[in-house]
């Protein structure tokens, strides 16, 4: 796995993939191809989507999908934006946990590795964000998880 791992590293440096030359596929297979380890706050190694799956036990679904990570507000005041992968566990129509993995920008492309940028949960549209007391994701997840929906 680290081997891919590298491999993808080298050819997106060299190659100089830019925002507007990488589909949200690509962001997303790059994503969950990347080695968990280098997220501080997951516990343990093996690909990224691997270590969502691990958690995601009792869900219906888990979507992948790109976003601003929250921060482009629609105006056009700023020049370039984060680029997030978010991993949403799916246990109900109302009950949510995303991670938001920050992959790059706007300006220069990917940036490896990607990095936490927010986990929450929305249960019936109430949000909670992970904090301090919960030393991994794993545990937020685990803490948040519908006991029988």
């Amino acid at each position: 796995m680290k081997k891919y791992y590298i491999l993808t590293i080298v050819i997106l440096l060299f190659s100089r993939i830019t925002f507007s030359q990488t589909s949200n596929e690509e962001w997303i297979i790059y994503t969950k191809n990347s080695d968990a380890a280098f997220l501080e706050i997951a516990s343990n190694s093996g690909s990224i989507e691997e270590w969502v799956v691990s958690m995601a036990e009792g869900s219906k679904a888990i979507d992948w999908s790109v976003n601003d990570c929250g921060e482009n507000e629609g105006a056009g005041k700023r020049e370039y934006y984060p680029v997030c992968v978010q991993a949403t566990i799916k246990y109900s129509e109302k009950h949510n946990i995303a991670i938001l993995l920050v992959v790059g920008n706007t300006k220069i492309g990917v940036v490896p590795p990607p990095k936490l940028w927010m986990v929450y949960s929305e249960k019936e549209g109430k949000y909670d964000v992970i904090t301090k007391q919960h030393n991994t994701i794993e545990s937020f997840v685990s803490s948040n998880k519908p006991s029988n929906e």
